[in-house]
This record gives C-alpha cells, structure tokens and sequence, in this order.
C-alpha cells in the first residue's frame, strides 16, 4: 500500500514538459495532442495565425481520438454547441444562395463561410473543452498561462516586425504621428488589440510580477513594466482613436473594480501602483506629443457637417476619416433594408458596396464596411447578427454565474468582462471579429470563461484521464 501511495506521488510530482510529452507506457496519447494544441494556440493566437491554425487542428484531432463516452458528457445537450450547429447550417443555406446570386464571388464566398463557424462558435467549445479536463483545482494556472502566453505571442511579433535597419527613424516617424503603426496587422486591430492587453496587463500585475519576498521578484517587476511601456507605446502608435477612448473607459473602471474586490494587500499594492504607472504615461505623453491632440481635431470639421447636416456633398466628407465611416454606414443601411432578414451572405460584403457606387465614388476600395456589426449585419441579416449576440451572451452568463460561485478568481473574471467590452466597443469603427487574431482572442477569452460549465458537468459523471495526474 505504501509502495503504491509512492508511485503516485512520485507520479504526481514529475514536470509538466515530461509528463505532457510521455504518457504512461510512452507513447502521444490524445491528452498531449489537446494540451500541446491548446498551448500552441494560445501562444500563436496574435503572432501567427497559419500556426495557431495547427493548435486548433491538434486539440481537434485530440478530441477524435478520445472515447466517445468521454467526449458525450461534455457536449451533448449544451447551449453553445446547438448555437453553433444552427449556425454551421445557416452559414451553408445563405453561403449557396449567395453563390447563385454571385457566382463571380463563388470560391471568395466558400473561403469566408468556412471561417465563421470558427471564429467563436464550434472553437469556443474546443478550447472549453481541453481546459475543463486540466488536473482538478490547478485551472487557474492554466488560465493564467493562457493569458500569459497570448502575451508573448504579441510581443514577439512586434519585435519581429519592427524595422531594426532604420530604427531611429521608424521610432522618430511613429512618435511623431507621420507613420501609423500595424506590425502586420491593420492599424485599427493594432489598437484593438494593444487596448486588451493593456487591460490585462493591470489585471493580471500581481500574476505577473509575483510576490516581493520572491528573489525573482525585480526580474518579473522589471519584464512587467517593459511590457507595460511596449504595448502603451503600440497602442499610441496605432492612432485607432476608438482604441484610445475604449481604453480610457474600461482600464480605470475595471481597474477599479480589481482593486475593490482584492483581499490581499499585497494584491492591492499591484494595482495602485499599474494604475499610477498608467496615468502617469497617459500625462508623459499628452505633455510631450502633440499626435493625440492633433489626430482628434483633424475630424472635428466632417464631424460638425455630418451632426449638423450642413453638406451632402460625398467628395467633401471622403477626405476625412469620419465622413468615410459615415458613407459606408449610408451605403450599409441601403443594403441591409434590402435584405434585412437574412442578410447577402459571406463574402459579399465588397460587391454591395461596389453597387452602392461609394467605391468609383472614393476612388478606394473599401472590402467592408469598417464595422463588425455592420457586416454581420450586411452578410447575415438579423437571425445570423442574433446567434452571434447569443455566442457572446453565453460567453458572458458563463463567466458571471462562475464569478457569482466562486469558481473563477475576480482578476480573471475582469479581464475576460473587460476585455470583451473593449472589443465591443472597437468593432464599431473596426473589424475585430471579422479578423482571424480576433477570432482566435474570442475562442481562447470564451474557453476559459465556458470551461467552468464543463468542469460542473465533469462532476457529474464524465472526466478525462489527466496529464499531470495519471494513477496506476
């Protein structure tokens, strides 16, 4: 007996690495194709997205391989996957008869159908899925992982993307606002996604940094507060003002909201001084650069004659940023009262504009109409714009009913509110859900909120075999 009880705490104690490389007779099992995924994906989410692409493709074929009776209890009869099922089904209906209507679009219509029901939806669920079969009590160091890792993905990618031939001239031409930044992304995403993990980076501070008593603890204060200046900096650089007003409403609010709820006063040391360190960049920078000032006042004329009504003239409002965004939203409301149902399609987002005439008119091609809601809208009318609202209704009832049980620590909690928020709020001037990076934010953001559902439903009756834990 004592021998056995050995073999399992020895069992218990081997490392992460050899433990999710090995199972128990040596060889890949379908637990290390669905953790080695998860983490790949996670890590790849907002640096590659053809390599994110294979983590999805690895927790998929983990999940093929595992018994159906262990896959059944965490799917069968749940919310999200009949959501996600009606939608597949959607997509096709409307996808075939956007191809008939279109058939020049046929092949850009199949390409945009097929990514949807990924973005959210079916991922969610895999995502969900491999995080709920994690070893019992230890998910929030998974979480805080998932959250770390989308972190360095971001970072690594700005620093490859940086232009270290000319350096001095690249930082001086994005300080002083004749270059806008994108780093592989486009501008506006940039900012989308500089203003979440911004948040996050106030957040998760005490994640991050550790305790002080910790000898590491300069290193992780030191690596922090890099971050913290590289992703501010991105942020600036992308010159995406709704970033910047998503940012100023959700970091002091939902800063705030970590700091009331935080028990430990070592917790709360974190997020006073991730807040001071905030404020005191945001006055650095309105002192000493003169690009927010000047980005805000350039639009303030189309502004006036778009409230006012003071000029109908197309040409007049195209030269400015906000009189395009409101000649699309004309050309949109045209296209959907067309088709308010249903909607056009996928994929057709660049033909109704087209024949709207704003295109010839602009004498630029607009692919979309610079706004998530808009081309959900546009592409798949009021039922399809429904079930994605409800994918994120789910998303948002599973995280505070988990908050509300206790299941999910208040940080996490905030961060995945929070985050969801600023995303919402920028896909009002952007295309955030209609990007891949976004889609896979959405997946991981959703799984970590949707795996405590699937966590409850292990308890009764269904489990997974876990990696870290295998006993004899």
């Amino acid at each position: 007996m004592a021998d056995d009880k050995g073999r399992i705490e020895a069992k218990e104690s081997r490392g992460f690495l050899t433990c999710l490389i090995h199972s128990h007779d040596g060889r890949p099992t379908a637990d290390v194709l669905g953790f080695s995924g998860l983490l790949l994906y996670s890590f790849f989410a907002l640096l590659d997205v053809s390599k994110a692409n294979i983590g999805l493709i690895m927790m998929m074929a983990g999940l093929f391989l595992l018994k159906q009776d262990r896959k059944r209890g965490g799917f069968l009869g749940d919310p999200l996957l009949i959501l996600s099922c009606a939608f597949l089904l959607y997509t096709c209906i409307i996808s075939i008869l956007a191809a008939f209507e279109f058939p020049h679009l046929t092949w850009q219509i199949l390409d945009m159908a097929k990514n949807w029901p990924v973005r959210g939806f079916f991922s969610i669920l895999i995502v969900a899925f491999w995080i709920s079969s994690w070893k019992t009590g230890q998910t929030d160091r998974l979480f805080a992982l998932i959250v770390f890792l989308i972190f360095c993905g971001f970072l690594i990618r700005v620093f490859l993307r940086l232009d270290w031939v000319n350096l001095p001239g690249q930082l001086h031409g994005l300080w002083s606002g004749q270059m806008r930044a994108s780093f592989g992304y486009s501008s506006v995403n940039l900012g989308t996604w500089s203003a979440m993990l911004m948040l996050g980076l106030i957040i998760c501070a005490r994640r991050w940094m550790g305790d002080e008593r910790d000898g590491l603890f300069p290193v992780r204060f030191l690596s922090w507060a890099g971050a913290f200046v590289i992703i501010f900096l991105c942020l600036l650089f992308s010159q995406s003002r709704t970033a910047w007003v998503a940012t100023l409403m959700t970091v002091p609010s939902f800063g705030a909201a970590s700091l009331f709820f935080a028990r430990d006063r070592r917790k709360k040391t974190c997020y006073w001084m991730a807040l001071c360190l905030f404020a005191a960049i945001i006055l650095f920078v309105s002192a000493y650069n003169d690009m927010i000032r000047n980005r805000l006042i350039s639009e303030s004329g189309s502004l006036v004659l778009i409230v006012s009504g003071g000029s109908t003239d197309a040409s007049e409002l195209l030269r400015s940023s906000i009189g395009q965004h409101w000649m699309l939203f004309c050309a949109f409301w045209k296209e959907f009262l067309a088709r308010p149902l249903i909607g056009w399609g996928p994929g057709t987002m660049e033909a109704l504009i087209d024949s709207s005439g704003l295109n010839e008119a602009a004498g630029l091609r607009f692919p979309h109409f610079h706004n998530s809601y808009f081309n959900v809208l546009a592409e798949f009318g009021i039922l399809g714009f429904g079930m994605v609202s409800f994918m994120f209704f789910l998303i948002l009832r599973a995280a505070c009913m988990n908050f509300r049980k206790g299941l999910i620590p208040a940080d996490l909690f905030f961060l995945v509110v929070g985050t969801l928020t600023i995303f919402g709020l920028c896909a009002l001037t952007g295309e955030p859900l209609q990007s891949t990076n976004g889609g896979h934010v959405i997946s991981l953001l959703g799984g970590i909120s949707y795996s405590l559902n699937m966590s409850e439903g292990a308890k009764q009756g269904w489990s997974l075999t876990k990696i870290v834990s295998r006993e004899p």
